[in-house]
């Protein structure tokens, strides 16, 4: 029993180790690295060769309420009034003038780079701007996602990863985002925006959605396999209900991940509005916490018992009919209690997993499959709340829970 409890906090160590290595470094920044001040960064010691994807950090030129456009700078007296916001960031709970700033409204972002070195083509990403976004450099719109408005009735949601691409020919760069939100629950620019070289930009690009589109597979993969296992066992007079189960569970997980992050599923689907993908991505991850539920009910003759199984469920059945019927920023105003209802039940079935394989020796890769579960959801909620600046990790504990789930099934038969 001692070497397994030393098991389970080394794995335990190993994981928070993961997700501290994730986190924004807080450090004083070197001479070396490029900040904003004011809206403006001199780019004349950007060596390209060892620095080759520039994040764009620090003090942007923040215009609230104003969807302004390149036209409006060239005025030598521009007539609207500036402040400075941090991106990546958040906007709302900030203060203007005394004025504590809402979730829902628009605002326009700018800076400038002085001394580029470049004289190439090359390329800006947009990453996660929420909840829509037009960005325009030197004067020319460059990325569209959605469309940014100053009232809700014409605007129109958008929040995908994207890549834009112009030539850089001379040493002066102006980056304009406006950015708009009428739906979620907080706003502003939470992730880096990108510089760096056509080929190296369209590199990373390229490798984060084959990243997302590996893990959507995997996963399908992986239900598809628990679906043959199931239909092998059934032909030979074994009914192992906990198979379909799991098929299921990797089902619903390959769509609701492969809707968030990346998107990658927007590529296949392209006509689907940005707001029916949102929902849909709650929706699908909202069933398979129910089908994890009944998982862990069939997991060893009921590792959750019938009754709490049935009465959460039933619950979350609730939450399925409001994600259906209400808008996104309806539905939000009690998503919050969701996820700390999530965080919880799946923290009861960790212990339990743990206590199951800590006294029975049993369901070691349980324990990792819902330890890489657990992780996942609190590292979404992390960066929904503005505490991480990059979401792309939590595809590392996808990815984990992934290979896992291949070498499960002794585990639950």
């Amino acid at each position: 029993m001692v070497k397994r409890t030393i098991t389970v906090f080394f794995i335990l160590f190993a994981f928070l180790l993961l997700l501290f290595l994730s986190m924004p470094e807080k450090r004083v920044e070197s001479p070396n690295e490029f900040q904003a001040v004011k809206g403006q960064i001199d780019l004349s010691d950007w060596n390209m060769n060892e620095t080759k994807i520039l994040r764009l950090d620090g003090e942007w030129e923040f215009y609230w309420n104003q969807l302004l456009v390149p036209q409006d700078f060239k005025s030598k007296v521009p007539t609207f009034d500036k402040v400075y916001m941090r991106v990546p960031g958040l906007w709302n709970g900030k203060y203007i003038e005394g004025e504590k700033l809402p979730a829902f409204g628009c605002a326009t972002y700018r800076l400038v780079l002085d001394h580029v070195p470049a004289r190439e083509v090359m390329a800006l990403k947009k990453g996660n701007a929420r909840f829509s976004s037009k960005v325009y450099v030197n004067g020319e719109e460059l990325i569209s996602d959605g469309l940014p408005a100053h009232t809700s009735k014409d605007y129109r949601s958008g929040n995908t990863p994207k890549l834009g691409f112009f030539e850089c020919d001379s040493d002066k760069i102006e980056i304009l985002i406006q950015v708009a939100n009428y739906e979620y629950m907080n706003s502003g620019i939470p992730v880096s925006i990108e510089l760096g070289s056509e080929d190296v930009m369209l590199h990373q690009h390229q490798r984060d959605l084959m990243l997302a589109l590996a893990i959507f597979a995997v996963l399908l993969t992986i239900a598809f396999l628990y679906l043959i296992f199931f239909i092998v066992a059934r032909m030979k007079g074994i009914n192992e209900y906990i198979l379909p189960l799991f098929s299921l569970f990797c089902s619903l997980f390959a769509i609701g991940n492969a809707l968030s992050d990346q998107r990658p599923l927007l590529l296949i689907l392209p006509e689907i509005s940005f707001t029916m993908a949102f929902k849909m991505k709650d929706l699908f991850l909202s069933v398979n916490f129910i089908t994890l539920l009944w998982v862990f009910h069939e997991f060893k003759n009921g590792l959750i018992p019938l009754r709490p199984t049935k009465i959460i469920s039933c619950v979350y059945g609730g939450y399925l009919l409001v994600i259906l019927t209400f808008p996104i920023y309806e539905y939000y105003k009690i998503h919050q209690l969701v996820m700390v209802s999530n965080t919880i039940i799946l923290l009861v079935l960790l212990i339990r997993a743990i206590l199951l394989f800590v006294e029975k020796a049993e369901g070691l890769l349980l324990f990792v499959s819902v330890l890489a579960v657990n992780f996942y959801s609190f590292d979404c909620i992390l960066f929904s709340l503005g505490f991480k600046t990059d979401s792309g990790f939590s595809q590392v504990f996808m990815m984990i829970f992934a290979i896992v789930m291949i070498f499960c099934y002794p585990c639950i038969t």
